[in-house]
């Protein structure tokens, strides 16, 4: 009856929509002929506004024509005139006046006549204009009908098309209630053959006895079958505890991982502040040799002012030779001697200075060296280029050799040796500046790279990290998977537990319930007792129905459970693939700090010990993800097994059901034999009503 109701009210509601959509149908004809009539309209007005539009404009040009023509007339005749009052001027007369007059009133006259028809012109104009501004309102009229007329379309489409898919569901809903009329009619075939074989029934009592004797024992063997199935769900329950002590286990493997992620950043701090030190360091170093250049150039300039200096003494002696006698050149000489000496004694005293300068300059320097061991492999190519610098600077001549060199030889030969000596000093010095450039310019080259590789290194970490939070998100959403893995367990079996009791009991209190009615009213009307026993069975279809749709929602369960696991798997194969990938990385980024180990200092080293420690760090995460992996291989073994488990409980639940509904067809069977009997005796009406009342009630309570 209910689904009779439901396909009747579906078929009220299919009739409504069509009905809607013919209406919508007619209503969009309408409005489609509205438009098509409005738009012809809209057409005509518009060609005939044109039409007046270029009349107007054509009169307009003929009426400018005929003005400028009439003024070229009116031009010549007001030369004609001046003409003839120039030439009647002399003997002009009264009626020559009135004549004149009469001339000038009738050029007033058509002036303004003019005036009136350049009047009427502007207002034609704008008229012309107007009509031009309506033509445009009545365009975008007609632009907008278009547009309106394209999303009546698009609606009329639409309309067609839930038209069509409302004609198709008809066309189904036909078919369902021809197979539902099909059902219907073979339902009532089937009970008008049971009624047939009911009659011919009275023999087989002996037979459901002893079917009834065989069904008890099957039912003794589900309750073992029961028992061996709540061994097996211990067991489940045993393998879903190892599961949470493998989860336990993981936990703890990440608190490891935790704690190589904290040894490895303090490791990064500590890598981070050398390298400041290192900035610093290197910093003070190019602080010293800027000084150096400083007092390098310094040097250089008094050198060359000295070298000046001494070229002119050299000349003026050489002049006083030639010139004076001999006293006056020996007192040259000694003023010259003297000079010289002065002269010597202040540059030795600068070169002290400068060498006490460059000492402790070299001391800063040592210190640097004996604080910052990573930069002591090129400060020790400093030392080395800087011992020659020194040696030369100590093979300088003294005073007196410069004294005796300056009484033995002549001022000529002096002149040009230290000349030639100081050439070779400034050749020295520049060689030792781009030395000392060259190599300022490999440490700045050293330390870019190992920023590179630092800031390479710190990213690969950052990925670690990325990595190992997704994990532990991983992690925990599979213990969260697990947790409700158990739960669903758990549930299905107290749903299966409270299905089994459920029908066991309502089977039980079913057949005392109608064995009791027959031993009290052996004879009863046969309809109402076979309208009860088809009530009793529609409960117990009801009862299968749900046992079976808690059944397949355990099975969804299952498979949505066994659908986290594919992705789960899909998320380790993805991480897996990641990690191949940074371990490439890796691979490379060691191949390549080995190739720079041959060439670098001691801070490639350190460089290469960081990135071993990452590579442990990043095996062992491998060992951890392969963990997890066995261990995710363990869960799903698991969920199968209990996924195996489900379907024999459904299996058993479903032949319990069988078995139920055999015994009950045959306790019917029996029940109307034993009413179908020769000897019977006719009671009232009130007390059969009574019986039919509480045969009912009792099924009812079932």
């Amino acid at each position: 009856m209910e689904k009779l109701c439901e396909f009747e009210m579906r078929e009220r509601d299919e009739a409504d929509m069509a009905e809607t959509c013919r209406q919508l149908e007619k209503r969009i004809h309408e409005a489609e002929e509205r438009e098509s009539v409005y738009r012809a309209e809209c057409e005509l007005r518009i060609e005939t506004a044109r039409l007046e539009a270029e009349r107007k404009g054509n009169e307009i040009a003929r009426l400018l024509e005929q003005l400028h023509e009439t003024q070229l007339k009116e031009t010549r005749r007001s030369l004609s005139t001046e003409r003839r009052r120039e030439q009647q001027h002399e003997g002009s007369s009264q009626s020559g006046q009135t004549e004149v007059n009469v001339e000038v009133e009738q050029l007033r006259t058509r002036a303004a006549e003019q005036d009136n028809e350049v009047a009427r012109l502007r207002e034609e104009a704008n008229q012309v204009s107007a009509l031009r501004e309506e033509l445009e309102q009545l365009r975008t009229k007609c632009a907008e009908a278009a547009e309106e007329l394209d999303t009546m379309r698009c609606t009329n489409f639409e309309l067609m098309t839930k038209t069509d898919t409302l004609a198709f569901n008809l066309k189904m809903k036909e078919d369902e209630n021809e197979s539902l009329r099909g059902m219907y009619e073979r339902a009532s075939e089937e009970l008008s053959q049971r009624i047939a074989e009911k009659s011919s029934q009275g023999e087989e009592d002996s037979k459901l006895h002893a079917e009834l004797e065989s069904a008890r024992k099957e039912l003794d063997d589900t309750r073992e079958q029961k028992l061996s199935i709540e061994h097996e769900l211990s067991a489940l329950k045993a393998s879903l505890a190892s599961a949470e002590a493998s989860l336990a286990s993981h936990r703890m493997d990440l608190g490891e991982s935790h704690e190589k992620i904290e040894r490895l950043e303090t490791e990064l701090f500590a890598a981070r502040s050398e390298l400041d030190n290192a900035r610093l360091g290197l910093q003070e170093t190019n602080a010293v040799k800027k000084e150096l250049e400083h007092l390098r150039e310094e040097l250089e300039h008094e050198r060359s002012s000295g070298r000046a200096k001494w070229e002119e003494v050299c000349k003026k002696v050489l002049e006083d030779e030639l010139s004076s006698p001999q006293s006056r050149k020996n007192s040259l000489e000694v003023i010259n001697k003297v000079q010289h000496v002065e002269y010597m004694t202040a540059f030795e005293e600068k070169i002290n200075h400068l060498e006490k300068e460059l000492q402790e300059a070299k001391a800063k320097i040592e210190q640097d060296r004996a604080e910052k061991r990573k930069l002591k492999m090129a400060l020790k190519q400093l030392r080395d280029k800087e011992k020659p610098k020194n040696e030369s600077i100590s093979a300088l001549p003294t005073v007196v050799e410069v004294q005796e060199k300056v009484i033995v030889q002549e001022s000529t030969q002096t002149a040009a040796a230290q000349h030639h000596e100081q050439e070779e000093d400034l050749e020295k010095l520049r060689n030792s500046v781009k030395e000392l450039e060259l190599e300022n310019r490999l440490s700045r080259e050293l330390n870019t790279e190992y920023n590179h590789t630092m800031l390479e290194m710190e990213k690969e970490v950052i990925a670690l990290k990325a990595q190992i939070t997704t994990l532990r998100g991983e992690s925990n959403h599979f213990e969260m998977e697990l947790k409700l893995h158990e739960m669903l367990e758990e549930e299905l079996e107290k749903e299966l537990s409270e299905a089994r009791a459920k029908n066991q009991a309502r089977g039980r209190i079913g057949y005392q319930t109608i064995r009791c009615c027959v031993n009290i009213y052996p004879i009863c009307p046969f309809q109402e007792l076979t309208e009860a026993m088809q009530a009793h069975e529609h409960t117990l279809e009801n009862l299968s129905d749900q046992v079976n749709g808690d059944m397949a929602k355990g099975e969804e369960s299952v498979k949505e459970l066994m659908e986290e696991i594919s992705e789960l798997r899909e998320k380790n194969e993805r991480l897996n693939e990641e990690l191949a990938a940074t371990s490439r990385q890796m691979a490379a980024s060691e191949t390549a700090l080995q190739q720079e180990k041959e060439n670098s200092s001691e801070l490639d080293r350190a460089h290469s010990e960081e990135v071993r420690a990452l590579s442990i760090s990043l095996e062992d995460a491998r060992r951890t993800i392969s963990d997890v992996e066995e261990r995710l291989s363990q869960a799903e073994s698991s969920l199968a097994d209990s996924r195996s488990t489900v379907e024999e409980l459904r299996r058993a639940a479903d032949e319990k059901a069988m078995e139920v509904e055999q015994l009950q067809r045959e306790i019917d069977k029996y029940k109307e034999a034993e009413n179908v009997q020769p000897n019977y005796e006719i009671r009232e009406p009130k007390s059969w009503r009574r019986v039919y009342r509480r045969v009912s009630q009792i099924v009812l309570i079932a």
